[in-house]
């Protein structure tokens, strides 16, 4: 099924204009200036991923759950995906780049926005996202690499995101994607 099958050339530009406007004003509202209190959420804060590390790249799939919704994979390179140190660390701490002893990769979680809010945290690859999650239309996925601290890795000033543009009802849910780092040799098929 093609969205644009009316007949209209400039459809597709303006679609593209408008997804890309909403792109950047949702990642502009993930990404305040505003400054954070210490112990609240520093997840709007740059964290440079350090030099001699090999710099992450994030993509993103996505597919219908066979019984409801949609699952997102986190595609990672050169990237330690998992969870915080156990016990007690103070911020300051969380805060500071920190790289896998094995592999030089700078390490962290992901956080997962949905339309510009934070849903949660991901330690892992793969996530649920369930149908109440979504509105009619298009649904704008967003996920960002951070370090322990929910600072978000950024290499040359730019934040390591991926975002998927997603609309139900269509036969390729997937209208539009983003990627400021993308994974290399990634080929996005959805078999639905």
């Amino acid at each position: 099924m093609n969205i644009f099958s009316h007949g209209d050339a400039a459809l597709p530009r303006m679609l593209a204009s408008a997804l890309l406007c909403l792109c950047l004003n949702s990642h502009a509202q993930m990404n305040s200036s505003t400054p954070v209190p210490t112990g609240m959420d520093h997840s709007h804060m740059p964290a440079a991923v350090p030099s001699g590390a090999p710099v992450p790249a994030l993509s993103l799939t996505i597919y219908r759950d066979a019984m409801s919704g949609f699952n997102l994979r986190l595609v990672t390179e050169n990237f330690s995906l998992i969870p915080p140190p156990q016990g007690e660390m103070d911020m300051a701490q969380l805060m500071l780049p920190s790289t896998d002893r094995l592999t030089g990769y700078v390490e962290g979680h992901a956080h997962l926005y949905v339309n510009g809010v934070k849903i949660q945290r991901l330690y892992g690859n793969y996530v649920h996202l369930p149908d109440n999650l979504l509105r009619v239309g298009v649904n704008q996925i967003t996920v960002t690499i951070n370090n322990h601290g929910h600072m978000y890795w950024s290499v040359d000033g730019r934040q390591i995101l991926a975002t998927v543009f997603l609309q139900q009802g269509i036969e390729e849910p997937v209208v539009y994607r983003f990627e400021s780092f993308p994974a290399p040799g990634q080929v996005f098929i959805l078999s639905l």
